[in-house]
């Protein structure tokens, strides 16, 4: 596995996130992998000046990062939002994606 990670988001565990045996209760992994999402597009900014207008999540140990609390998995579609419909990725934010993770991603078709 792959240890570079061009993207680490820090989150605070909170006592809501908790069950009565203090765990993370499972649904609060999805609200993890939301705000980590909403972190990674932050980081894009530095390339997407120009903005008009099938990789796993995962939460790990902060310091022991080999270590993996959770996985999971999601698909997003760009969309149109004038006819609701899917729509590629629009270039400078392929590009942005591509300059955060180091590697280029395939052009797919709708």
């Amino acid at each position: 596995m792959d240890d570079h990670y061009p993207s680490w988001y820090p989150v605070q565990i909170r006592f809501r996130d908790l069950d009565p045996l203090a765990h993370v209760n499972n649904t609060v992994y999805f609200t993890y992998f939301e705000e980590a999402r909403s972190y990674y597009f932050d980081q894009l900014d530095t390339w997407l000046n120009e903005w008009p207008s099938r990789e796993e999540h995962q939460i790990r140990d902060m310091n022991e990062h080999e270590r993996i609390y959770a996985t999971g998995r999601s698909v997003m579609v760009w969309c149109n939002y004038l006819t609701g419909r899917p729509h590629p990725v629009p270039p400078s934010l392929r590009f942005a994606f591509e300059q955060m993770e180091a590697r280029t991603f395939p052009v797919t078709s709708h």
